[in-house]
């Protein structure tokens, strides 16, 4: 018989950032997240994380931490592993706060995987051993963005994403740096619904005329206008990634059928670990291309994700790097992301990191 959840239990999991986490909506000076650890009959724990960064994400961390003391008991008795009853009672619990249910389904995935004796990669898959990821570049100025670009080009980073979106000349003399500091990167250019169509078009021209190579187009105009990115998709003359857009599986078929994307970026604490994966299974169906992100969160929620990735493969993008932008790491043991490359293959039992006390 399977060990079953016993308990659930917050706690804080808090760092400094090196640089304050600037984005065309949203600012972040100090990681304020949730750790969650779910504890099985047996002994053993789970351990999963609840990015909270308002507005972007519903909840603050204190609301996580209410929400996930409200909600624990009703999941004693559960099997971790019945991804989808777990699923089911954190949607009926909490439908509206999705970084929360993340959290918990990531723990509950992490205790099934470490009472099995399975590192997580294989328990979604094996299908890729490496896992190399960008690293984000925040809204700082021109200077700092290019001194950051050089020294991710020594650690070995072949992908930047810059944030941008906020103001459009701006934005450009930031790309302009960035691409004299590392002119041989891929650049994701990440503005958070902040541009208009045009603005979108200039800077793709902009950056082209600079030497710039744009590996993708993330969600560049609000949410809301699938006109407007529809239009980017046919007339950019790169690719599309759809963030903000899609939470279900009728957002990837909608963006399929109408051509508003050509990619689809996936993040745990939009649709929780079970509604990630119908994502990602449906845009492959319609052949788009995934990508997988992350909030601001630490080694356990992007090291999570990145096992997750290790086990499907196959993502155009990888964007799970928050962690390097802490300038301390809140976690013990667990994943380690060695230059751009996490690895994963390290790990015996889930994702095998817990919180620093």
């Amino acid at each position: 018989m399977s060990a079953v959840v016993r308990a659930v239990r917050t706690s804080p999991l808090e760092a400094p950032l090196h640089d304050p986490f600037v984005i065309a909506n949203a600012r972040l000076d100090h990681l304020r997240n949730v750790a969650v650890e779910v504890e099985l009959d047996d002994g053993t724990v789970g351990v999963g994380e609840i990015a909270a960064l308002p507005p972007i994400t519903r909840e603050t961390q204190r609301e996580a931490e209410q929400a996930v003391e409200r909600v624990g008991p009703t999941l004693a008795g559960l099997d971790p592993s019945d991804a989808e009853a777990v699923e089911e009672r954190l949607r009926l619990a909490l439908p509206e706060l999705a970084a929360t249910r993340a959290g918990i389904e990531q723990a509950c995935w992490d205790a099934a995987a470490r009472a099995a004796g399975q590192p997580l990669w294989r328990r979604f898959g094996a299908t890729a051993h490496d896992v190399i990821t960008d690293v984000t570049l925040p809204m700082v100025d021109p200077d700092r963005a290019a001194t950051l670009a050089t020294q991710w080009r020594e650690r070995g980073f072949r992908t930047l994403k810059i944030k941008v979106g906020r103001n459009l000349h701006d934005d450009l003399a930031r790309i302009g740096r960035v691409v004299e500091a590392h002119p041989s990167a891929g650049l994701v250019l990440d503005a958070n619904e902040g541009w208009s169509v045009q603005d979108a078009l200039t800077a793709v021209r902009a950056t082209r005329r600079l030497g710039g190579r744009i590996a993708l187009l993330e969600q560049p105009v609000p949410r809301d206008d699938l006109d407007a990115l529809a239009r980017l998709n046919r007339d950019a003359g790169v690719m599309v990634a759809a963030d903000e857009a899609v939470h279900t599986e009728e957002d990837v078929a909608r963006i399929a059928s109408q051509r508003i994307a050509s990619c689809i970026n996936v993040k745990l604490a939009k649709s929780g670990v079970a509604g990630a994966l119908r994502l990602i299974a449906a845009a492959r169906r319609e052949g788009l291309a995934t990508m997988i992100g992350a909030m601001v969160e630490s080694r356990i929620g992007t090291g999570f994700a990145a096992h997750l990735a290790a086990g499907l493969g196959g993502f155009t993008v990888v964007d799970l790097d928050t962690s390097l932008l802490l300038a301390e790491d809140p976690v013990l043991g667990g994943t380690v992301l060695d230059g751009p490359r996490w690895e994963v293959t390290g790990v015996d039992r889930g994702h095998g990191g817990g919180v620093r006390r």
